[in-house]
Parts: C-alpha cells; structure tokens; sequence
C-alpha cells in the first residue's frame, strides 16, 4: 500500500475556508425565488441601482401583482420605464399602459 503524502494546513486556512463555504451556500438559499411583496421589492430596487431596467420593471411588476395596495411597487415601475439620465423620454415610454 502507497503512504500517500498528508497536508497539514494551519487552522486560520481552514477557518477562512469554513466561512467561505458558509457564504456561498447561504447566498445559494438567498437567491430563491422571492414569495412576498416585499422580497420583489428589494429585487426591484436592487435591479434598479444596478441599472438593469427590465428585471427592475419585472420585480416591481409582481409586487403589484401580489399586493396593489403597495404604491412603491407602481412607483419603481414607473422609475424603471423613466430614466432621465440617460436620454429624454421616447413618446412610447411615456405612454400609460
């Protein structure tokens, strides 16, 4: 039988390690699909900051649809369609759906 080589490593690598693993299994659990108006919600905005517009509209969307009573989700609909930044408003963005 081969006496294969062991590898001691200090316990601060192991300890790095444990909570790296710890991390990426928590974030796996967080990015499940939301279930409440407010999880969309916090989908939404962070959509929203980073500039991606469609999945903003899409998170806001469906908290209007599981709560219509919520104007926040109508509001960051709203902001997702109008970014005055970038470039004035086409006609189209501004019409009411």
């Amino acid at each position: 039988m081969l006496n294969s080589p062991t590898i001691n490593f200090p316990d601060s690598i192991i300890l790095r390690l444990s909570v790296l693993l710890l991390f990426l299994l928590s974030s796996a659990v967080q990015a499940q699909t939301p279930r409440s108006p407010e999880d969309y919600l916090k989908r939404g905005v962070a959509w929203l900051h980073s500039f991606e517009y469609e999945e903003a509209e899409r998170a806001f969307t469906q908290v209007t649809l599981t709560d219509q009573k919520c104007g926040m989700g109508y509001r960051g609909v709203a902001m997702s369609n109008y970014h005055p930044i970038w470039a004035p408003p086409t006609m189209e963005e501004v019409k009411i759906r």
